[in-house]
């Protein structure tokens, strides 16, 4: 096996270790996790320990086992605010069907290898389960259903999404929990020039659209390799950029998406990652990537159509040429820095 079909095989099977309505069913849901999985060909989605202590630890901390509290509210995670669930209004007879049915629609997937399989599944599933339970009173809450109902301030997708970002796994000889990731902030710029050159609203639009675009074209290298879970902020669940990037790239069809949507510049200039690599050079090499893609696939690539367009080659002096690429070399300003999770290397 191949370590690309390694990674994707892992990171689907930590995303499905926990079931969508596990705050429905605490005692079985290891069970009913393991019943949805292997309606899509996913096995061993119970073997995952690693990620997800280390999700469940950066979330709410350690809990003693065997603790177990029914489903009755879900909790604002910065204040006091909260929802009162009657959970006694809601039957889990209906509701596991529900859930099922939306793991059988995406049964018809199964010929997508697992990097799509996974793409697919983060994107749609919320929106099968929506179709399958419409007009069910349990579904308003499904987009907040708690991860843990000990402490349900925060959602099982938040999770599903932190724990199939994270490398890690139990050593079976040293019983060790080893886990190798890093924590990785990337900005371009500058911003402040764009807003004073602007005169027209229009150049507000467009400054804002290229450093969002320029951006995206930065996390595309990221989704590519490590996955959408992988970008913390911003969440890129339903971001334009990313479901225009999975139709046209993994041929993944995002239900509900207007491709009109990408013109609206929703991706800030910059973003915070976890890498599952903690090694010095991987990541430099990873950020040379990122380079050219805002250099090379990006700028120069709009300065070779825009001349070509407007026939501008022959119209251009040397000089007036070379301008412009001393210009554009100098455009965006990147910073970025990683922090790994790794000392010593433990």
């Amino acid at each position: 096996m191949s370590e690309s079909k390694k990674y994707w095989g892992d990171k689907l099977k930590i995303f499905l270790h926990d079931p969508i309505d596990k705050c429905f069913d605490i005692r079985n849901h290891v069970q009913r996790a393991k019943h949805y999985a292997d309606i899509i060909g996913v096995s061993d989605v119970d073997k995952v320990e690693g990620p997800d202590w280390i999700a469940s630890c950066m979330e709410r901390g350690l809990l003693p086992k065997g603790i177990f509290q029914d489903f009755t509210e879900i909790r604002h995670p910065f204040s006091d605010g909260k929802i009162d669930v009657n959970v006694k209004m809601f039957s889990k007879e209906f509701i596991f069907p529900d859930v099922e049915s939306a793991y059988r629609g995406i049964e018809g997937k199964n010929d997508f290898d697992d990097k799509r399989k996974f793409f697919y599944i983060w994107r749609n599933l919320q929106d099968l389960i929506f179709e399958k339970a419409k007009g069910k009173s349990w579904v308003e809450y499904l987009p907040i259903l708690p991860a843990d109902t000990r402490v349900p301030d925060h959602s099982i997708w938040e999770h599903l999404k932190i724990a199939s970002a994270i490398n890690a796994y139990l050593d079976s000889g040293s019983g060790r929990l080893i886990q190798n990731n890093s924590l990785f902030l990337f900005s371009i710029g500058p911003v402040q020039s764009f807003i004073a050159q602007a005169r027209k609203t229009q150049d507000f639009y467009m400054g804002s659209f290229i450093l969002s675009f320029l951006t995206f074209k930065v996390i595309e290298v990221i989704i590519d390799m490590y996955g959408p879970t992988n970008i913390i902020y911003p969440d890129l669940y339903k971001q334009p950029f990313v479901d225009f990037w999975m139709k046209h790239k993994l041929g993944i069809e995002p239900i509900g998406f207007d491709e009109a949507s990408i013109l609206i510049p929703t991706i800030p200039n910059r973003f915070v990652a976890i890498l599952p690599l903690s090694n010095e050079s991987e990541i430099n090499d990873i950020v040379v990537r990122m380079r050219e893609k805002i250099t090379k696939d990006s700028i120069q690539e709009a300065k070779e159509t825009i001349f070509s367009e407007f026939k501008l080659e022959s119209h251009i002096s040397d000089k007036i040429r070379n301008k412009i690429d001393s210009q554009l070399s100098e455009f965006p300003e990147i910073y970025w820095v990683a922090l790994p999770w790794r000392i010593n290397d433990k």
